[in-house]
């Protein structure tokens, strides 16, 4: 994140996959092509909690790293990518990462 003008511009790099599993747990890798939510967020006031959505788009991404940026108006304390764990993640803790 960078402060500019009257907010600060915060820029996201993702990276996502998709995969699918058999009945044995034997994944497979698929192409992606989804409509995933990616948010900006303020600080928490309660600890392991998202803050207030500052900024939030549903993108639809088609490959595997994207880069998205947001100006808000507020100072971002963190970004996601399916914040909300709305997909099937078998990792959902690397989705939301603090703001450098």
């Amino acid at each position: 994140a960078k402060k500019a003008g009257d907010g600060y511009d915060v820029t996201i790099k993702t990276s996502s996959e998709k995969f699918r599993s058999d009945s044995l747990g034997r994944e497979t890798a698929i192409p992606i092509n989804d409509y995933i939510d990616v948010s900006v967020f303020a600080e928490s006031k309660h600890k392991g909690a998202l803050g207030k959505p500052l900024a939030t788009s549903r993108v639809k991404v088609s490959k595997k790293d994207n880069t998205y940026t947001f100006h808000v108006k507020e100072k971002p304390s963190q970004v996601g990518i399916d914040p909300y764990n709305y997909l099937i993640d078998r990792v959902p803790d690397d989705n939301v990462k603090s703001v450098d």
